[in-house]
Order: structure tokens, then sequence, then C-alpha cells
């Protein structure tokens, strides 16, 4: 949202040419000050949110699914948590190559918390799992401690969704 650009009235003013050129001034100085200010905020949140997308498409191309636009959102309100959910994903990946991974954000309906989830899903689920999951959450807890934010590694113990999505396993 673009910052109010201040209201300005010139004076009819009895003081002379002098005071109204000072005003004049005053007002460039204000001015200028608004836009900078303005520019350097939007330049802050462009990149911001690049970063979050840059992550996101990098999350696809290792086969991670991105369930909904509101985790790129997530991201950019989040930074600092980029480098956390990396280090995860690619954990998770070198230990479960198999396991189907999606990102997603969660709202807790009761308190309106939102945070980010890695929902690991497997053909055939085992005590391995939650094993990795323990792991991946220590992980990127460790990680965590100066980031914004918050990821939980989890499950939903649905069958992996293959690379069609669910309708996959939609039945007829």
């Amino acid at each position: 949202m673009p910052p109010k650009i201040p209201s300005f009235e010139v004076p009819d003013d009895p003081r002379g040419d002098v005071s109204l050129t000072d005003d004049l001034r005053r007002l460039k100085r204000q001015l200028t000050t608004t836009v900078v200010s303005s520019v350097a905020q939007a330049r802050a949140d462009v990149a911001r949110q690049t970063r979050a997308f840059v992550c996101m498409l990098n999350l696809v191309d290792a086969g991670v699914k991105v369930r909904d636009g509101r985790a790129v959102n997530y991201l950019a309100d989040h930074n600092s948590l980029i480098p956390v959910v990396m280090i995860v994903v690619r954990k998770a990946k070198i230990l479960g190559p198999s396991d189907d991974l999606t990102i997603e954000t969660y709202r807790d309906r009761e308190t309106g918390d939102e945070y980010l989830s890695l929902i690991i899903r497997r053909p055939v689920y085992d005590e391995t799992l939650m094993i990795l999951m323990d792991v991946l959450q220590d992980l990127g807890e460790r990680n965590m401690q100066e980031a914004s934010g918050w990821l939980l590694v989890t499950t939903d113990f649905r069958p992996s969704e293959g690379p069609e999505g669910h309708d996959a396993f939609r039945l007829a």
C-alpha cells in the first residue's frame, strides 16, 4: 500500500516570498523522503517475494508438490525460513527418496496460527516414517532458532499421490 503523501497548503503569507520559498523547499524535502522511502520498501518487498518464489521453484524442481499459493506468501513473509525448508527437504529426499513430499500452509481454526507443513506420504507406511519425521523435525528446529515462522514435518497417512496428484487415486 503506497504511503500517504503529506498534504501541504500554501497559505497566504504576509511574510513575503522568502517564507514561501522556504515552505516549498520543505515540501520538496518531504516529498523526496516519502518517494525514496516508498521505493526502498517496494524493492524490499519484491526481493522477499522473489526469494520465496525461487524457493518454491527449487522445491518443484526437486519433486515437491506445492499445494497452495499461500505457501509462497508465507515464505515471502518469513524469508528466514527458506534455508530451513531447503535443508529439511534435501535431507528428506536423501533419507526417503521414494516418499511424496508436499508443502502447504496450515491454519489452526482455534488459534488462527498459520505455519508451513511438509507432508510426507508413502505407498506403504511403517515405523521408519515416524523416525524420519522426528529426524527431519529436529533438523528443522535446530535451524529455526533465528528464523521467523514455523515448519512442521508431518504425515496424513494417505497413500502417495503419484505424479498426477489426488486425482491419481480418486474412485470413479
